[in-house]
């Protein structure tokens, strides 16, 4: 059995497991046939009902894992994930859930996971590459398109109070076509986009990338379509046990990249956000 734990991470996982078949144990063969034909059915699965499924044990399970060059099985089914989320449908991924009794406790361990993996995932330098381009920016555009658009309208609205000129996009609706006609290489272009991801969102961004705009793309990816045009990748944890994505860690990059501008030039935000207080009060937009 070949023990090298050198794996070219890039690979589909069908080449991964084609290049080191004929190493691979009985066992363990039965355990690859099984995950080239199961892929979009095992996704969430656990070791143990792979094992059962397959009949072998779970630590076959691991050292199937370990054989293909994975630190273990989490680790190979992080890879499927990855290869698999970008193309299978919500209805897909829905049935791929199995065994998910413990609803209430396991929802906010997911989302735990995803901020603590955001987290990991970025550095300080990145975040504050980030903050000095909204900084250095004439003007701001958030972009975002059906599930990211509450993100993008979000981080757009909040930031808005602290700094002038920033704009929500809405990559779906006709009216951003008079937005495009502006952008101007001193703009800098946020765009969030996340599996499967958004045609329309990518196609702006290009747009904004050939007018010499600066790019910020939040993804899961640096080599998610946005990923790939962008000067600074921002990366956001959105696995989640059902058929939709989880915005938490996206959220949680979002207010960790507002608080951060807002330190930045504190004098600045107090005086805006005085006075937006003070002309709510003066509108009776607040209940108190």
């Amino acid at each position: 059995m070949r023990t090298d734990s050198a794996v070219n991470y890039s690979l589909p996982l069908e080449k991964i497991i084609q290049d080191r078949f004929e190493q691979l144990t009985p066992n363990q063969a039965k355990l690859a046939r099984y995950f080239l034909a199961q892929q979009q059915h095992i996704v969430f699965k656990p070791a143990a009902k792979i094992a059962r499924e397959v009949g072998v044990s779970e630590s076959t399970v691991v050292r199937f894992s370990i054989a293909l060059g994975f630190e273990g099985f989490a680790h190979l089914q992080n890879k499927l994930k990855e290869s698999l989320i970008s193309r299978i449908s919500p209805t897909q991924r829905l049935r791929a859930v199995e065994g998910w009794h413990d609803g209430y406790f396991a929802a906010f361990e997911a989302d735990r996971e995803n901020i603590d993996r955001t987290r990991d995932s970025n550095s300080p330098e990145w975040v504050d590459q980030a903050v000095r381009m909204i900084l250095e920016a004439r003007r701001v555009y958030i972009l975002g398109y059906r599930p990211s658009k509450s993100a993008a309208d979000f981080f757009a609205t909040i930031l808005g109070q602290a700094v002038p000129d920033v704009y929500a996009i809405d990559a779906g609706s006709g009216e951003h076509i008079s937005m495009l006609m502006n952008f101007t290489p001193e703009d800098l272009v946020i765009a969030i986009s996340f599996p499967r991801y958004s045609r329309k969102i990518y196609e702006v961004f290009k747009w904004a990338h050939s007018t010499g705009c600066k790019r910020i793309a939040i993804t899961d990816s640096r080599v998610a379509p946005i990923g790939r045009i962008a000067d600074v990748v921002l990366l956001a944890n959105v696995r989640y046990p059902s058929y939709f994505n989880s915005n938490a860690g996206a959220f949680a990059l979002i207010n960790c990249i507002i608080s951060s501008v807002v330190q930045r030039i504190r004098r600045q935000s107090l005086h805006r956000l005085t006075r937006l207080e003070n002309m709510m009060k003066e509108m009776n937009e607040l209940m108190e």
